[in-house]
């Protein structure tokens, strides 16, 4: 099924043509059928959008087709103005016992082959040494694990330093005069929890 041949070829993204910055779209080299096309980008900020000195964000929609037909859609945003290209994340939260921690993600069954496509199977989401602050799990299961482990371990959070870049962004996002429910602080100490997590190191000290 043309669908699902698109899925698997976007894993192998060194068999296409691209060249985003000039062209709207991207062609497979060898079964050129196979296409991606971007739309027009429109302009926003969300709390990632801070974690880079240039704050500027946009957004917009990536259509893949097989020839004529469209076989699905997904979003992509640029950070760093437009340096670093990734799929849009979606959001998750943690309830904790006295508030709620939110956070952006990636879930690999989901947006696997888009990620590997738009960064080259690079990891790390980085752009001039700044990162985004995205967390990437298999699949929902995965990512449950993880929320259980925050909600178990709740003082590892608070106690955890969430880097020059979150408190950062946290303070440009004050002078901008934003307010979002998704806190850049949080953000910083979730990248931290979340690493400790998937290396299994999960005592209070490592933190």
């Amino acid at each position: 099924m043309p669908r699902e041949r698109m899925k698997q070829l976007l894993y192998q993204p060194l068999d296409w043509e691209i060249d985003f910055n000039i062209k709207k779209y991207a062609y497979h080299k060898h079964l050129s059928d196979y296409r991606v096309t971007l739309s027009e980008q429109e302009e926003l900020w969300e709390p990632f959008s801070f974690f880079f000195t240039n704050k500027k964000s946009f957004w917009g929609t990536a259509s893949f087709a097989y020839n004529a037909t469209t076989l699905f859609e997904m979003d992509y945003v640029y950070l760093d103005e437009m340096r670093l290209m990734l799929p849009f994340p979606e959001t998750g939260y943690v309830e904790l016992k006295d508030r709620t921690v939110w956070y952006y993600h990636y879930n690999q069954d989901l947006v696997g082959g888009f990620l590997t496509f738009l960064t080259e199977g690079r990891s790390g989401f980085e752009s001039r040494g700044m990162k985004a602050p995205f967390l990437l799990f298999k699949n929902e299961t995965d990512q449950n694990a993880f929320d259980a482990f925050v909600q178990q371990h709740e003082q590892l959070l608070e106690e955890a330093d969430p880097g020059y870049w979150a408190q950062e962004a946290a303070k440009e996002m004050r002078k901008a005069g934003h307010e979002h429910q998704t806190d850049p602080i949080d953000l910083g100490k979730l990248c931290v929890v979340y690493q400790k997590w998937r290396r299994g190191g999960h005592t209070r000290e490592q933190l």
